[in-house]
């Protein structure tokens, strides 16, 4: 587990600012979208719960 972890570590800084956050974007939609399925809600209604949360 700590092997694969380190690689994709690695394998994340290897990319540049912009993928970073590219990667980080899409990994931070496909939760949201996750949550609204299990949650049987929409995505924009996770997304207003999370805006609301961070105020």
């Amino acid at each position: 587990m700590d092997k694969k972890r380190k690689e994709m570590k690695e394998e994340f800084l290897k990319l540049t600012p912009l993928q970073r956050i590219r990667k980080l974007n899409t990994v931070f939609n496909h939760m949201i979208a996750l949550k609204a399925k299990t949650r049987g809600v929409s995505e924009y209604e996770i997304y207003r719960r999370y805006l609301e949360a961070r105020k």
